[in-house]
């Protein structure tokens, strides 16, 4: 059974799940592009109970295929900034 690790602030997170996925710079839609990186494999422990598997390590990313740029969750912006006025 595969383990999966990944670290979140708590402005990190609420971008995660609130924020559109917009790029800050063109305005076009974000393509999702997690990073999983392997860790180990064999027992580990989670919440009190012993499991044997991979582990390993995820990141969150978006790209840009119109700018070609990878936005890190801290750059993504609220929706009340793409309001048409």
């Amino acid at each position: 059974m595969p383990s999966y690790e990944f670290e979140l602030k708590p402005k990190e997170l609420l971008r995660l799940m609130f924020f559109k996925k917009i790029c800050p710079n063109c305005k076009n839609k974000l393509v999702k592009n997690n990073e999983k990186t392997f860790l180990e494999r064999g027992w580990y422990k989670m919440n009190g109970a012993y499991y044997h598997g991979d582990q390993y390590h995820l990141k969150f990313r978006y790209y840009c295929g119109n700018c070609s740029k990878e936005i890190q969750l801290l750059e993504l912006r609220h929706r009340r900034f793409f309001k048409d006025k």
